[in-house]
């Protein structure tokens, strides 16, 4: 069964939106192109759509508005014992591509704290040559998060590998 939780939204002072009926925060921008979420985030096409979102990156498996933004979905398996490598490949390509386009980004998962904060964590390591731990405080700073150990040491085994993931042409944007 599925169920949906519909509310009532408003714009928070840093660009975030924040719940009237609610003190949880469902999606929060985290830089001019990209926002983070949980479930909830994508149910107010309104608000979506005020933040100029165009793409969703998706990382569970749930229905899904397709006629409304460009979605991909890849779904990323909580627990232990799977290799994100493929995942993050992916995510890293659909995020550039979409920058790219001067369009914004929401990426989101169950609770938006763990698999996709270590997403954006990812993408920011590989297009801003940031270490994981700047990454981590950067994304802190607009949004709590929590990514799991397990995520984390698999990014930074990682991490040399993924600027190789984003366009090749592009250059590295150091902030």
């Amino acid at each position: 069964m599925i169920i949906f939780y519909w509310v009532k939204l408003k714009m928070g002072p840093n660009g975030s939106i924040k719940s009237r009926t609610s003190l949880k925060n469902h999606m929060h921008k985290i830089d001019d192109f990209i926002y983070l979420g949980d479930q909830y985030s994508v149910q107010n096409d309104k608000e979506l759509q005020l933040c100029g979102i165009k793409n969703i990156l998706q990382l569970y498996e749930v229905p899904r508005k397709e006629h409304l933004y460009n979605y991909c979905v890849l779904p990323l398996p909580r627990g232990k014992n799977f290799s994100i490598l493929p995942v993050v490949q992916e995510s890293l390509r659909f995020i550039d591509q979409a920058i790219s386009r001067g369009e914004k980004v929401l990426v989101h998962c169950k609770f938006g704290k763990n698999r996709s904060a270590t997403i954006v964590i990812a993408y920011y390591m590989a297009s801003r040559d940031w270490s994981y731990r700047r990454a981590y405080e950067y994304i802190l700073n607009n949004r709590a998060i929590v990514p799991s150990n397990e995520l984390k040491n698999q990014i930074l085994s990682i991490h040399h590998q993924l600027r190789t993931y984003l366009d090749p042409s592009k250059e590295i944007v150091r902030i």
